[in-house]
């Protein structure tokens, strides 16, 4: 209902050999109930046949209004013959918020993010919003349309706090390595989620809590949820221990 909090996860796997098109191909949306405005879904996750083939984060904004288009894209390749855990949640109202994280589950591994804390997810006269699962295609193209087999698994609704926890492994960030050139100490690291910030931050003393270290850098994962940052400060004499924290 308007101003609820939801929270969707659920694990899909689709075929090694799937075959999306180039017009709609959703496997999940969320989609107005009802109402004048409710043809169109606001969000739907869409496999989609380009060079190379990805898979596409699709907004639809209420009619007459702006925002729509693709938010997000990833390679197909990367979710093909594949479980996938997905964790998606929403506050459905006019200035609403999105947000959703594709993960692979033999390994945690972030495919696909996208955060939007100011979206409109509700259309007009709607009395209530839901999510959909399944296979929905246009028949345009027919030529790419053939039987296809998406495996879903583990669905869990909940609402405000209630985030159905995860029972897959998640790496968490860390610094791969660290090197001094010149002056200036260069910084690589993975496992972190595509486009959210994290900071680098530095201690003389291992056991200090980590809250109180100190930053020393920042920057923003890249897509592949990997960073490599270069930090222009003077080297001196002293041990310094390094860790990376996120939001």
């Amino acid at each position: 209902m308007y101003g609820d909090r939801c929270n969707y996860r659920w694990k899909f796997k689709l075929d090694g050999a799937f075959q999306p098109s180039p017009n709609f191909t959703h496997i999940h949306q969320i989609k107005a109930g009802d109402g004048t405005d409710s043809d169109s879904p606001l969000i739907t996750i869409t496999p989609r046949s380009a060079t190379p083939e990805r898979l596409e984060i699709i907004y639809n904004a209420p009619t007459g209004l702006s925002g729509s288009g693709t938010k997000a894209t990833a390679p197909l390749a990367n979710f093909k013959g594949q479980w996938i855990e997905a964790f998606e949640r929403t506050l459905y109202a006019s200035n609403g918020t999105y947000e959703l994280t594709l993960r692979r589950v033999s390994d945690g591994f972030v495919l696909l993010s996208y955060t939007n804390n100011n979206l409109n997810m509700w259309r007009g006269d709607s009395t209530f919003n839901r999510p959909k699962w399944g296979i929905y295609r246009s028949l345009n193209s027919s030529n790419y349309l053939r039987d296809e087999q998406v495996l879903f698994a583990n669905f869990c609704i909940g609402k405000g706090s209630n985030i159905c926890p995860s029972d897959i492994n998640v790496a968490k960030p860390e610094i791969t390595s660290i090197r001094a050139i010149g002056t200036n100490l260069v910084f690589k690291g993975t496992n972190g989620l595509p486009g959210v910030p994290y900071y680098i931050v530095a201690s003389t003393n291992l056991a200090l809590p980590l809250v109180q270290w100190q930053p020393t850098a920042s920057g923003v994962f890249d897509s592949n949820g990997n960073f490599n940052l270069t930090n222009p400060s003077a080297l001196n004499l002293r041990q310094e221990f390094f860790r990376i924290r996120t939001p």
